[in-house]
């Protein structure tokens, strides 16, 4: 997949890969999954839900049990339980500037994308620097799964970018093209179509890699063979943070 920059002798080849589907002859265990999650069986019941970034929360997202986590505008980190509890993970982070989405790692790392690409929110330490794999300066949303891996929208470059648990990096969705509201009703590859801006992330209980395409409202689902659908299509005026569909079919 060309890279959206322009490379020159002094610039690195950002180029990202495309993920290559699953195959019977690749044990789960064996190697960095090359789709959304490693995570088999059937896709649960129930609605997918869509969070709505209140006035007071800087950013959004999910943790790895799918509770909702919040950086606020006094630059604390909350989780927020199915139940409604809060509880507060950080009392005062280091000012990371403009987020675009927050998110826990399975070594219990909260993280957030910024300008210059993903940080820890705890001490602010650099995850990976966009300039690597050619991340635009607009913040995205982000999400990670029990199995290492970080998927990262590249918004000006309408793109899903993936960091594995080695450090690689793979295109998931999107061709560079601006296409919100594009993506058919069922399974063309991810990596061919084009896509809008992505306001909302999260992974279901099925593996699926589940996007909130903005402005139309489009929630959109990358299966494990890489494919992408259009699952429904929301309020188009949400300005979603996150998303997940719930654990159980009576939720």
């Amino acid at each position: 997949v060309p890279d959206a920059t322009q490379p020159d002798a002094a610039q690195p080849d950002t180029t990202v890969p495309v993920v290559q589907p699953p195959t019977d002859s690749q044990p789960a265990s064996s190697a960095p999954p090359s789709s959304p999650s490693e995570t088999t069986g059937p896709p649960s019941a129930g609605p997918v839900r869509v969070a709505e970034l209140d006035a007071d929360a800087v950013a959004m997202g999910l943790s790895l049990d799918g509770e909702v986590l919040v950086l606020t505008a006094m630059l604390q980190v909350v989780r927020v339980g199915a139940d409604g509890s809060v509880a507060v993970l950080f009392d005062a982070v280091p000012d990371p500037g403009a987020v675009g989405g927050i998110a826990e790692l399975p070594d219990g790392t909260i993280v957030a994308t910024t300008s210059t690409g993903v940080i820890s929110l705890d001490d602010g330490a650099v995850i990976f620097d966009g300039s690597t794999v050619g991340l635009g300066s607009t913040p995205g949303p982000i999400v990670a799964d029990g199995a290492g891996s970080t998927y990262v929208s590249d918004q000006d470059n309408r793109r899903i970018i993936r960091r594995a648990r080695d450090g690689s990096f793979s295109l998931v969705a999107g061709n560079g093209d601006d296409g919100s509201g594009s993506v058919p009703a069922n399974g063309p590859p991810g990596t061919e179509v084009a896509i809008g801006p992505i306001s909302g992330i999260g992974i279901d209980t099925s593996g699926r890699l589940l996007l909130v395409e903005r402005p139309s409202g489009a929630v959109l689902a990358v299966a494990r063979d890489g494919t992408i659908s259009t699952l429904a299509t929301v309020v188009p005026r949400v300005e979603a943070s996150c998303v997940a569909r719930p654990q159980t079919a009576s939720a």
